[in-house]
């Protein structure tokens, strides 16, 4: 970027589209479960495998993040 105005400029339209995107994706997301499911139980269940789900990939990706930068030759250029 040319210049730090630049890129704060950048960086805030990038953060400001993301979680719009996000939200526009999680909340039906989130509303799914009491639709599918009737009761309480049967909500939990169905919501334990999205919460499994994204530990595992927030694990996968913490320890593969690293790996890939070495890989990928180490520094700023992995």
């Amino acid at each position: 970027f040319p210049t730090p105005a630049a890129a704060a400029a950048y960086m805030g339209f990038a953060l400001i589209f993301f979680a719009t995107a996000y939200t526009i994706f999680t909340v039906p997301y989130l509303a799914m479960p009491p639709a599918l499911a009737h009761g309480y139980h049967e909500r939990s269940k169905l919501m334990m495998y999205r919460v499994y789900a994204v530990s595992a990939g927030g694990l996968a990706a913490s320890f593969l993040g690293p790996k890939l930068v070495v890989d990928g030759g180490g520094g700023l250029e992995g």
